[in-house]
């Protein structure tokens, strides 16, 4: 156990460190081991709620379309799909969540992507290998959500100079005026 909880922090200070190679920005105030951080304690919080959440979701649909959660292994595999969903979901809008607080620039579609392959693959483990999840294998099959999420935000965030061309490209925004013999309507632009 104790060499499960070492090689996960490793993980975790090389994902932090390998963002933090990356120049920020003049303008950024937050440090990105910050900012992971609390994507990874956002993730944990969201996540645990999705676990929940799937879980109760997975045993009401197991006992209502197969023999039921207790009865046989098919309630059971229908329930650990449903709860690695959840896992997947509440760690992805945890991760973009706290990235987004935290002055992060990564992009929703790649966060919950990441999420989803990291709830996927302890499935496809069990699945192909018939065994159960326990020990550092759970541990490690709990963290892979959170990480493939973290992964997909940092890893989507276009950057400094990508974000300061786009502050620089033209802009046009509508515009409403009213008076008190009426109003108008039009466009306001910066080309």
């Amino acid at each position: 156990m104790r060499s499960t909880s070492r090689s996960l922090f490793v993980l975790c200070l090389l994902l932090s460190t390998s963002v933090m190679a990356r120049a920020p920005a003049p303008d950024d105030d937050i440090s990105p081991t910050l900012r992971i951080t609390s994507e990874t304690v956002g993730a944990v919080l969201a996540g645990s709620s999705g676990v929940a959440l799937g879980f109760l979701g997975g045993i009401i649909l197991s006992d209502g379309m197969t023999c039921g959660f207790d009865d046989c292994r098919t309630g059971q595999r229908l329930t650990a799909g449903t709860s690695a969903l959840g896992l997947g979901l509440g760690a992805a809008t945890g991760v973009y969540l706290a990235g987004s607080l935290m002055d992060g620039h990564g992009r929703l579609l790649p966060t919950f992507l990441g999420g989803l392959v990291g709830a996927g693959a302890p499935l496809a483990v069990i699945g192909l290998t018939g065994t159960k999840l326990e020990g550092a294998p759970l541990i490690v099959g709990l963290a892979l959500p959170i990480v493939g999420s973290i992964l997909g935000y940092e890893l989507s965030d276009p950057g400094p100079a990508a974000r300061q061309a786009r502050r620089d490209g033209p802009l046009l925004l509508p515009t409403v005026g009213l008076a008190p013999g009426g109003g108008a309507f039009g466009l306001a632009g910066r080309f």
